[in-house]
């Protein structure tokens, strides 16, 4: 639209407007919506639970696939937001507003097993020892995929 109007007001020369692609092609817009729930499983079942990246990939995929976390949720997570007794965990979503989630049992299993079995010593009460690592998948597992 723009350029037309350049070339009616005698600002720009005629048949350019060719030269300008129709569709926007961002870099990412053909990746896939979603996953179908078969493709889920099998990103979830190939985390090597032997290696401490793949149990930590484990947790963070069953958060976001069984109770839709967000990357950033991951990252917040803190121990102290767990409740074992009341199997849930406390969110803070958008605008500060603080969710409860049930804590299901594979994923609680999936928790303890990364905190007991695959993360490093620390004194932090995040998740993860370090949280920017957290908020991203091993390399590993998602080009197994």
């Amino acid at each position: 639209m723009f350029l037309r109007f350049l070339i009616a007001d005698g600002k720009c020369p005629a048949g350019l407007e060719g030269s300008i692609p129709v569709l926007a092609h961002w870099r990412l817009s053909s990746l896939p919506r979603y996953l179908q729930s078969d493709e889920v499983e099998r990103v979830i079942a190939s985390c090597d639970s032997a290696t401490l990246a793949g149990k930590r990939d484990r947790a963070i995929l069953l958060l976001l696939a069984r109770l839709g976390f967000r990357a950033g949720d991951i990252v917040q997570l803190r121990l102290g937001d767990i409740d074992w007794k009341k199997a849930a965990i406390c969110v803070s979503g958008k605008g500060r507003r603080q969710t409860l989630m049930p804590l299901t049992q594979e994923i609680g299993d999936a928790i303890v097993n990364y905190i007991q079995n695959g993360r490093p010593e620390t004194a932090a009460d995040t998740c993860s020892s370090d949280p920017e690592r957290l908020s991203g998948l091993s390399r590993t597992t998602v080009q197994s995929q």
